[in-house]
């Protein structure tokens, strides 16, 4: 049974055996449950000396972030969690927050800021805030601009609760390593709140290559892996899996469907399954699959969500994880299964219209994977100066070949090549050919990125 989020830390304080726990694992040490309390107390504490009511966590180190995340909801205050840590970033939520909790005195900000500081403790004992507790975060800007998602504290809990009852024996007892953020849905249930409630050790790094992978397995033994498809992609074509057999009780993956041959790969290789979930910022977990389940590439809802076909035949789902118990309507086409299981179809909201007819952005993402050029591919709309359909290409061994030759022509027979399959005003009129997508660490593509790069004049 795990702890109620609001009575953690006040029940580890009353527990002197738990209190010597080791709760997170970072690059300077191992940090006891006692001194992620007295961190807590002590910044609390500060905190209540300021005004303001939305406290930007201002921080990408993750022993930081918990502490502060914790003593903002001790304190009665509201966690605001970035997006991103980009300087740019600060100034564009300035309206969002009130105060920073940060350990950088250049953010740029003239709302007041408080420095973090790991040094900083009191030992006092914390009362259980309040239950109706909340924080902000923020959707991916893969579709759109990143917008903000408000979370209560019962949907947090909630959720976790779900996540221990369908893996907390696989998990039990095992340090949680990941190659995701923190501060974003997925790194805080899978990475923060899930294992401190369930007593589990996270490891503070993010692991984002093989090396640092092998490292924290060195160190820490068999663990749980918290990852991404763009990660676990990789890892067939940079390390031998077999050999890394045995080094992990249960591996996660979220942000993206993970194709089927590197999971059942990794499934075989390693003889644990790929858990995907997906879900979204707004609607936390939806569903679950993994390539060794009766029905792949079915997904199954998760417990405490039901669904349903919308109107508009999109994904309809009733949720724990929500605000309120009403249905909300996803962007994702469906198609359902047996026993409740469903297929995902693509996204209504990448459908655009371009001179007045309709395109879909994924239609001709997969035609122009289709040739042997195209190693990868992202379209996007882009409203000036004229509206139209951009491409941004990662060229294959033959396409890299082909670009030697200049990259108008191979723009133009790209051009060709699509308007055989699709109206002439939906080809994409403008082209960028990169080694590679600019994914972020969640291996998301924003789509603000993606728009700069299309920022030059160029004909392309």
């Amino acid at each position: 049974m795990l702890a109620p989020l609001a009575e953690l830390l006040p029940r580890l304080q009353h527990d002197p055996q738990s209190l010597q726990r080791v709760v997170i694992a970072t690059p300077q040490g191992d940090m006891t449950a006692e001194q992620l309390v007295q961190r807590v107390a002590a910044l609390s504490a500060r905190i209540r000396q300021h005004d303001g009511a939305r406290w930007l966590l201002w921080l990408p180190a993750f022993d930081d972030f918990v502490v502060a995340l914790f003593a903002v909801w001790h304190a009665g205050r509201t966690p605001v969690l970035p997006p991103n840590f980009q300087p740019e970033m600060a100034v564009e939520l300035e309206g969002a927050f009130d105060a920073v909790l940060t350990v950088n005195t250049d953010i740029a900000t003239a709302k007041p800021c408080v420095m973090v500081d790991a040094h900083d403790r009191l030992s006092q004992l914390l009362q259980p805030f309040d239950a109706a507790a909340q924080l902000v975060l923020y959707t991916s800007g893969s579709t759109d601009r990143p917008k903000p998602v408000g979370k209560k504290l019962h949907q947090l809990q909630s959720e976790i609760t779900v996540l221990e009852q369908l893996w907390g024996t696989a998990c039990a007892g095992k340090p949680v390593v990941a190659t995701v953020p923190h501060h974003h849905i997925y790194g805080l249930l899978f990475r923060v709140l899930w294992p401190l409630a369930a007593g589990r050790v996270t490891v503070a790094a993010v692991a984002a290559t093989p090396t640092e992978l092998s490292c924290v397995w060195e160190a820490r033994g068999q663990c749980v892996l918290v990852s991404s498809p763009t990660h676990l992609s990789r890892l067939p074509d940079l390390v031998d899996l077999p050999d890394w057999a045995g080094r992990y009780a249960a591996v996660f993956s979220s942000g993206a469907p993970f194709a089927e041959t590197p999971a059942r790969q990794i499934a075989a290789d390693w003889a644990v399954p790929v858990q995907e979930i997906y879900g979204s910022s707004e609607t936390g977990g939806i569903a679950w699959r993994h390539a060794a389940q009766p029905g792949y590439p079915c997904w199954t809802p998760l417990p405490g969500v039901s669904v349903r076909p919308s109107a508009e035949d999109t994904l309809e789902i009733v949720s724990l994880f929500l605000p309120e118990l009403q249905p909300f309507v996803t962007a994702d086409r469906v198609e359902f299964a047996a026993h409740g299981t469903f297929r995902l179809g693509g996204r209504i909201d990448r459908v655009v219209k371009i001179e007045g007819k309709r395109a879909s952005l994924e239609q001709i993402e997969a035609l122009l994977r289709r040739h042997a050029w195209v190693k990868e591919v992202a379209v996007i709309p882009l409203q000036q100066p004229r509206q139209c359909l951009a491409a941004v290409v990662v060229p294959s061994g033959e396409g890299k070949i082909a670009l030697m030759r200049g990259r108008a022509p191979v723009a133009q027979h790209f051009r060709r090549f699509v308007n055989e399959s699709v109206d002439r005003v939906l080809v994409p009129r403008r082209w960028r050919f990169v080694e590679q997508l600019p994914r972020d660490e969640r291996g998301k593509l924003p789509l603000d990125v993606l728009e700069r790069l299309f920022d030059t004049e160029a004909s392309l």
